[in-house]
């Protein structure tokens, strides 16, 4: 029973293959070409003559019998240093087109003895790993963003519904309403952010760049949180520099701000303390928000700045997992840096350190 391409390995878009005694003719003429050119100088100097015909019947099997080893020994390493690599790569390459990001593809040779060949397969290894990589990232952020809407969109729904009863009374309609727009805030805040983070992590956003009085700044974005501050009855020290100005962003200032402060005002417990200090040199702008708060363990200090985490699950309806995210691309977009410390069950200082010109 005849084999299609495909039950053979051979890949059915590969319309043409080398063939092995077009290259034997080819590289066999030559020779011959080689062997008339080597007898005319022979007759310059003897004669043809002389030379007899089995002489000359012998030397085209010799030089046949050159050509095949030549042309042997071409295609065998022309078949293992190139076919065969080449047609493993076209493999692995066709498995990932297809969605397949396990694809490895084992160097030929010891690391110390490495050639291009097992470099390039090196390289697409990582390429491989790095297109996973952003895959399951796509893919979480697909189910998380799917995940936080369903969310608010069920509560909409259902006080939605529960409103449609005429026997309900007008107080408890008061609270279903109230319940309504508070799922609508967190809709809009899911969307805005995730609007936000997409323009930040592919460059839309272009800086309008200002000279900002930073203490002011920042003292207007403490101001926004005094009510919560005093419903939470929290201790707040504040010590800020006076007419310290930066070449920022002020849009950008107030989502770093607004994330950090809300953070530590959430997860800081009634009547706890928060100290915010503002300091700076002739180069950059320093500011330290400590809280009392429950602090952190390791493992989620380690994954604080990716998207959708939420470290404490007892209080994951109160955000969406985005906040830290979107603080840490607006301090890179502004040549700043953040570093965090953190104590379960003490606390946690985060320290934001911008520029005071831009691009210092």
């Amino acid at each position: 029973m005849k084999k299609n391409k495909k039950e053979l390995g051979i890949d059915p878009r590969v319309k043409r293959k080398l063939s092995y005694w077009y290259g034997f003719l080819v590289i066999f003429w030559v020779l011959i070409a080689l062997a008339v050119a080597q007898a005319l100088i022979y007759n310059t100097y003897v004669g043809v003559n002389h030379m007899p015909f089995y002489y000359v019947l012998s030397m085209v099997g010799f030089w046949a019998v050159v050509t095949l080893v030549i042309i042997s020994i071409i295609f065998y390493q022309k078949k293992y240093y190139f076919d065969k690599p080449m047609k493993t790569l076209s493999q692995a390459a066709k498995t990932v087109a297809e969605g397949d990001f396990t694809v490895y593809i084992a160097p030929y040779h010891k690391q110390d003895k490495y050639d291009y060949i097992d470099v390039m397969f090196e390289d697409f290894n990582k390429m491989v790993e790095e297109l996973g990589s952003i895959q399951t990232l796509k893919n979480d952020i697909i189910s998380n963003v799917s995940h936080e809407m369903k969310t608010p969109l069920s509560v909409i729904q259902s006080y939605a519904v529960a409103l449609q009863k005429v026997e309900l009374s007008p107080e408890y309609a008061q609270d279903y309403i109230a319940t309504i727009v508070e799922a609508s805030r967190k809709l809009d805040s899911l969307i805005t952010n995730v609007l936000k983070l997409n323009k930040l992590e592919n460059q839309e956003i272009i800086l309008d760049i200002e000279q900002l009085d930073f203490s002011r700044q920042l003292a207007e974005a403490i101001l926004k949180y005094e009510i919560i501050i005093e419903q939470k009855q929290l201790e707040v020290e504040i010590e800020l520099e006076e007419n310290i100005f930066i070449a920022s962003n002020s849009g950008m200032l107030d989502i770093v701000w607004n994330n950090i402060l809300s953070n530590a005002i959430k997860f800081t417990d009634p009547n706890g303390k928060i100290s915010i200090k503002q300091t700076s040199d002739q180069k950059r702008v320093y500011v330290q928000i400590i809280d009392t708060g429950c602090g952190m363990a390791q493992t989620t200090l380690n994954s604080l700045f990716d998207k959708f985490y939420q470290g404490d699950p007892s209080r994951s309806s109160e955000g969406n997992g985005l906040g830290m995210a979107l603080v840490l691309r607006v301090v890179n977009l502004l040549k700043g840096s953040i570093t965090v410390e953190s104590t379960l069950g003490k606390g946690t200082k985060m320290t934001v350190e911008l520029p005071r010109g831009w691009g210092v």
